[in-house]
């Protein structure tokens, strides 16, 4: 049984947006304009676009090949002869160049003739220099700055996708600081010029009473279903979000199970994860753990990271699914590199144990430290015990240290165990603290970690470090004994037996003494026999009945994550 000592050995803006929402619900019952279908909430620049900024001439032949998604020779042709006059001809050459859309890709002239376009204020241009920089595609590295110019200059100018990407960007913290009545300012703002999904996004802020804007569901209906009903996918999911699990309009609760599926079932990640929840608690559906697997993965192969974390937790622990450590520790390092604490202290653990691949502690700490800096407490106390055991890394009992109070200060109870034994024997630098030992300690026990109940139990039985306490031994004892600790079940059925509980049972000391002998503690055994003698035949059936009966109540550890903010959408 480890003790605190052995434990210690071992680890050595909101006016503007109220004046914008006041307009909006002068219009919202006006019908939003033809915006392609989407599922996501960041918008680039469609060919389309370019036809609409009325402060360019536009063409007959440029309207008409760009209606007809013509790329014929003849057609690049003319784009490349009339690209050095005008800025609209130049931004869409300069798309089709980056993306290679009809026409041989050429990264440097296409971002070279976008630059071009933009720098003469063609406000599409502008926006696809901010999408292609935000997240870095088509191989361009990313750069948030530079995006945010971008955005920021079609946004100022009244270009509406601008407009929702800057407010995407506040409200994720993209190269700024997350700002939720920002975000709500230009949602608004977008939302004016009828932009399908600053109003599906608007219409979440509303539902999650965010950005400055009350809780008001029926206007996030309002929103969502004029996005909705214009082809935003996401806004299907999240109407039926509304409808499902905010408890509004409960007649609708099946009608809002039918919108997550539909969106679902049209590619939408978020929608297929969470198609996947209501399988996994039955929430609608008849719970089915199989199609809670599937559209899990479903969404992780589209890359939510959520989804990818789930799928390697479910393959790594053989949960619902064939184990596949190799798999899980693919999916693991996918969902990591995108940031999710959890799955970087997975990936981290299966390198420190050899899952599904090589084993390499400085992989782990790697990893560790990774969800250590966004206060995965668990990574934390993890960490420490490396820089304490110089485990992948030099010994570092200073580092150690910082990473275990940081940990136990978030109320990790494994990291209070331990920081209680440093302080009881002065380790790690810290000096001998009985108090402090006692403090970090009780902190444990009340956090549910059993070895430190029993440690408490049996300091306040002797008065080490406590004043003696009978009844609070007993019930620390018992606390101990209800989650299956053996010692602790032994203690608490001897003072059943004796009386020292405040009372005395010999049916439960019988229990008690069966249920820690069956785990090996001798003394349990020694007390048993003497107890036997003392017991009706009635007595013994009744103490069988219950030690069949037992289960232990086991504490769940509390998250180790920080609390989560309101979903994404």
């Amino acid at each position: 049984m480890p003790t605190r000592k052995s434990c210690v050995r071992q680890c050595q803006g909101e006016a503007r947006l109220f004046c914008l929402v006041a307009a909006l619900l002068c219009w919202a019952c006006k019908s939003p304009g033809n915006i392609p279908q989407t599922t996501s909430t960041l918008i680039r620049s469609e060919p389309a676009a370019f036809l609409t900024q009325s402060s360019f001439r536009i063409e007959p032949w440029f309207r008409a090949g760009l209606t007809n998604n013509d790329r014929s020779p003849e057609f690049v042709q003319q784009l490349r002869d009339a690209g050095a006059t005008n800025a609209v001809v130049q931004g869409f050459l300069g798309m089709l160049l980056v993306q290679g859309d009809g026409i041989a890709v050429d990264l440097a002239e296409g971002l070279r003739l976008l630059r071009g376009s933009a720098a003469k204020g063609c406000l599409p241009a502008m926006n696809e220099l901010g999408y292609i920089n935000l997240e870095g595609h088509y191989g361009v590295p990313a750069d948030r700055t530079e995006a945010l110019k971008w955005f920021r200059s079609a946004a100022a100018h009244g270009w509406a996708n601008a407009q929702c990407n800057l407010g995407y960007c506040y409200e994720r913290g993209l190269g700024i600081e997350s700002d939720a009545v920002q975000a709500a300012t230009w949602y608004a703002r977008a939302a004016q010029q009828t932009n399908l999904v600053a109003m599906g996004s608007l219409g979440v802020f509303y539902m999650n009473g965010r950005g400055g804007l009350p809780r008001d569901y029926p206007l996030a209906e309002r929103f969502l279903k004029q996005a909705m009903d214009g082809g935003n996918i996401r806004a299907k999911l999240n109407l039926g979000c509304l409808y499902v699990d905010n408890g509004y309009r409960t007649n609708l609760f099946e009608h809002g199970i039918q919108l997550i599926r539909e969106a679902a079932e049209a590619g939408d990640f978020r929608a297929q994860a969470r198609q996947a929840g209501l399988y996994f608690y039955g929430k609608g559906v008849p719970k089915d753990l199989t199609n809670y697997v599937v559209w899990t993965r479903k969404a992780a192969e589209q890359g939510l990271a959520e989804a990818q974390f789930d799928l390697a937790n479910a393959l790594e622990a053989g949960r619902f699914v064939q184990l596949n450590l190799a798999e899980a520790r693919q999916w693991a390092e996918k969902a990591a590199r995108q940031g999710i604490p959890q799955a970087c202290f997975l990936l981290g653990s299966m390198f420190a144990n050899g899952e599904g691949g090589e084993r390499s502690l400085f992989r782990a700490n790697e990893w560790f430290r990774k969800a250590a800096e966004h206060g995965h407490s668990d990574a934390q106390f993890r960490l420490a015990l490396a820089c304490f055991k110089g485990q992948g890394m030099d010994t570092n009992n200073a580092e150690g240290l910082t990473w275990l109070r940081r940990s136990a200060e978030r109320g990790w109870p494994l990291a209070e165990y331990l920081l209680a034994g440093n302080c009881a024997v002065g380790a790690v630098g810290l000096p001998k603290d009985d108090e402090e030992s006692v403090r970090w300690l009780r902190k444990a026990a009340e956090h549910g970690y059993i070895h430190a109940q029993f440690d408490l139990a049996r300091d306040s039985l002797y008065g080490r470090g406590v004043p003696k306490n009978i009844s609070e031994a007993v019930r620390w004892f018992r606390r101990a004994a209800e989650q299956g600790h053996a010692d602790g079940q032994n203690s608490i059925g001897y003072a059943c037996d004796t009386g020292d509980a405040g009372y005395t049972n010999l049916v439960e000391a019988y229990m008690w003494y069966q249920l820690a002998g069956k785990q090996g503690e001798a003394r349990s055994q020694v007390n048993l026999k003497r107890l036997l003698p003392r017991l009706t035949p009635e007595e013994i059936s009744a103490g069988d009945r219950r030690v069949r009966e037992f289960r232990p109540r086991l504490n769940e550890l509390p998250n180790p994550l920080p609390d989560a903010a309101e979903n994404v959408h």
